[in-house]
């Protein structure tokens, strides 16, 4: 029987093996393998690969006990990336560090195996504590990634911050320092012509994709031109528009304004302790200010259902023509205490570095929350590998006489991703959740 180029197989497992802890080793015969998971995300750590095993004899089952070391290789065919985890490849091999739902059957068993490169697992051991003094962004994961955890990926790609932080991590694993960190930098993509030379975005990103750790402003992901590919909502007529062809899309998230009130997306107030002179500044933020100064990921400069009518000073409407303003009421109270001298050296005065710092904290509130405004899932039913996380893509959505919808089509970034192979199905699909700031194509 034939079928479509497109119905058969687009998934190689081409090679698969374990290593024991007592040094033996074995290769898997890729019809045990029932199922391959790959994932990676902007708000994951480290990338994650999931393999469910059918064991007939229980040879492989009866001896895992954790961090054994798995080595494989697989390949989306139709487009012609291959994944490769092994001692010799730049990623390294991958450990065992979950097994779970393991079911007898007869005399065989099933079991899902969770894995990760071992940079994560260093991660998990090691903690970092000493100090970093006047560190930009890019150098603090440089260190990180390369110093701390021994990185053989290709290396780093990081974005230099205008400002520098100086503080002592509290014996903290090695990732989470840059966790910690990604809401104290500002990008030199966040100070910008359009916001007149103002501190009006801020807050990075640290994610690991199959290539690279990445640790970049929201900005700069935001600000991508172009998409990676062109996914529709249409029926596919053709070879390229089954490829391209996504199934069941849903708005996870249009716009949540009660969350979004709760934590202060739209206006807010901070007050900042200086723990060493025992002084307290007050910073206001709301959105009408900052979110015409951002690169958006669509073109839209508007959030329709965030605005209220614009208010006088004894706060009654006024006329129903006036430009729609937010509320210039702090919906979200916070309290940041701080240190001069723990996040000083961005300029040559310990209190332009405090404002620097106060801003930075204060911008990426927003930034950061309204990054997230949409969230739209998808399957793409032909798997793509070749797609990354904080990749654009190009979404089409039609409505029923055949146009494109306007608002909810456009651009949106790649948030998170999986790439799952199933025996039953013999097909890999990839799995999307998307993100967007701004309306429009």
């Amino acid at each position: 029987m034939t079928s479509s180029p497109f119905t058969v197989k687009n998934f190689k497992l081409d090679s698969a093996a374990v290593m024991f802890q007592d040094g033996s080793s074995t290769a898997i015969d890729p019809g045990q393998i029932l199922q391959v998971e790959y994932r990676e995300g902007l708000f994951d750590k480290f990338l994650t690969v999931t393999i469910t095993l059918a064991d007939t004899t229980s040879k492989i089952s009866n001896v895992l006990v954790g961090m054994e070391q798995f080595e494989l290789i697989f390949t989306d065919t139709i487009n012609g990336v291959k994944f490769e985890f092994t001692n010799d490849s730049l990623n390294g091999e991958l450990y065992a560090y979950n097994i779970h739902d393991k079911q007898v059957i007869d005399t065989g068993k099933v079991l899902t195996i969770e894995l990760c490169r071992k940079d994560a697992i260093d991660s998990m051991q090691k903690r970092v504590c000493k100090k970093y003094e006047n560190q930009t962004a890019d150098q603090l994961a440089g260190d990180i990634i390369t110093n701390v955890l021994g990185n053989k990926k290709k290396g780093v790609f990081t974005q230099k911050s205008v400002n520098s932080i100086s503080f002592i991590p509290p014996n903290s694993r090695p990732l989470d320092v840059l966790v910690w960190a990604r809401n104290k930098f500002i990008g030199d993509d966040q100070k910008t012509v359009k916001s007149e030379g103002k501190y009006t975005s801020a807050g990075y990103l640290f994610y690991e994709t199959y290539n690279q750790y990445n640790y970049v402003s929201v900005d700069k992901i935001c600000g991508q031109t172009g998409h990676k590919c062109v996914f529709t909502t249409g029926t596919g007529t053709s070879s390229g528009g089954d490829v391209n062809r996504i199934e069941n899309p849903e708005f996870v998230n249009s716009i949540d304004m009660v969350h979004n009130f709760d934590r202060g997306f739209y206006s807010g107030q901070i007050e900042f302790f200086d723990i060493t002179e025992c002084t307290m500044t007050t910073e206001k933020y709301t959105l009408a200010e900052l979110y015409p100064t951002w690169s958006k990921i669509g073109t839209s400069e508007w959030l329709p259902s965030m605005n209220s009518p614009a208010l006088q000073e004894d706060l009654k409407p006024v006329a129903p023509e006036s430009p729609a303003v937010h509320s210039p009421y702090a919906t979200r109270n916070m309290m940041v205490s701080y240190n001069k001298e723990l996040f000083a050296g961005s300029t040559d005065t310990k209190e332009e570095d405090a404002e620097i710092f106060r801003q930075t904290v204060l911008q990426s509130v927003s930034r950061l929350g309204i990054f997230s405004n949409q969230v739209l899932t998808v399957t793409v039913n032909i798997g793509n590998m070749d797609l990354r996380a904080a990749d654009p893509v190009l979404i089409e959505f039609y409505d029923s006489e055949g146009n494109i919808d306007e608002q909810h089509s456009g651009r949106y970034i790649i948030a998170d991703l999986t790439h799952l192979y199933t025996r039953r199905e013999d097909k890999l699909k990839t799995y999307l959740t998307l993100t967007r700031d701004s309306f429009g194509l």
